[in-house]
């Protein structure tokens, strides 16, 4: 029982190896040798099992594999086949999908070098006639092809595209006109105006991004002035505590602030303890520089 068992199992292991180097009939010696890696662990346990070929194994080096070992060999061999099986289907996968591209780059060259002169006349037709995008669009299925004329009837036709677009932007919007020059003088390196137009945007979009720097930063300078967002003015709050009866009784009740350019006028709302231990309501108008700096206290009420 234990022979039959392993002369079934070794032809089973020998002929699913077979159909593994066999299942990749294809012309790529990569891919074969990927084969023949993947089936290599079952011609192995099928050795380790058909009982002629173990004989001889021991005839030869007079040593015996233990049963238990040589199922674990076995298992372990099955494992790496599966492993290497699952990169050599992948590798098929990849073999196929470039052999059709290349399949329809050739055809696609072929057709194109037959009815070039269409094809060309075609795009001069669109492009005389305003269809910019048609021509880019047409020409993009030869674009692989690289051929001169196609790649210079594309360029005009997406440079006046461009142009056509750029007309219409209002030249207050200069990060849009900057990067329409830019596409246009990739295009037209040595176009002069494109170069000058460029120039003059991107300068514009510096001197913008400048600008919102500093207005940040300034803002950021004015925010960090109040406690938190609606919060009291720091500094106006603790002159105001320094002249109150009881200044632990000092609650706040809202601030606002007008930027005045060089200055803010900040407005205080808050209650407080009078000298007769009563809560009373305050507002307080101050003048403070950009620092947070009390200049000047406007009224009080």
């Amino acid at each position: 029982m234990y022979s039959f068992l392993s002369w079934m199992l070794g032809i089973i292991f020998l002929v699913i190896g077979y159909g593994v180097v066999v299942a990749y009939p294809v012309p790529d010696t990569r891919l074969f040798l990927f084969a023949v890696l993947a089936a290599s662990p079952l011609f192995i346990s099928s050795a380790l099992l058909l009982p002629p070929v173990r004989e001889a194994v021991y005839d030869k080096t007079g040593k015996w594999l233990p049963d238990n070992a040589r199922v674990a060999v076995i298992f372990a061999l099955i494992l790496v086949s599966v492993v290497l099986n699952g990169l050599c289907f992948k590798e098929k996968e990849r073999f196929i999908l470039e052999k059709e591209a290349r399949q329809k780059a050739e055809s696609l060259a072929a057709y194109f070098a037959e009815n070039k002169a269409g094809i060309i006349s075609e795009l001069k037709e669109l492009y005389d006639n305003g269809k910019y995008q048609e021509v880019e669009n047409k020409a993009f299925k030869y674009d692989t092809l690289k051929d001169p004329e196609v790649i210079q009837l594309c360029k005009k036709a997406r440079e006046h595209k461009l142009l056509a677009h750029v007309r219409k932007i209002p030249a207050s919007q200069i990060q849009l006109n900057k990067n329409i020059y830019e596409r246009l003088l990739t295009l037209c390196p040595e176009n002069e105006k494109y170069n000058a137009k460029f120039n003059y945007y991107l300068a514009k979009v510096r001197e913008k991004e400048e600008k919102d720097r500093r207005a940040a930063a300034r803002q950021k300078r004015i925010d960090d002035q109040f406690a938190y967002k609606t919060g009291p003015h720091i500094n106006l709050r603790r002159y105001i505590q320094n002249g109150m009866n009881d200044p632990n009784s000092f609650k706040h009740v809202s601030t606002v602030y007008e930027d005045k350019g060089t200055h803010l006028i900040v407005l205080t709302k808050f209650r407080g303890k009078n000298a007769f231990g009563g809560v009373v309501t305050h507002l307080v108008q101050a003048k403070v520089n950009l620092d947070g700096d009390v200049l000047e206290i406007q009224a009080t009420r």
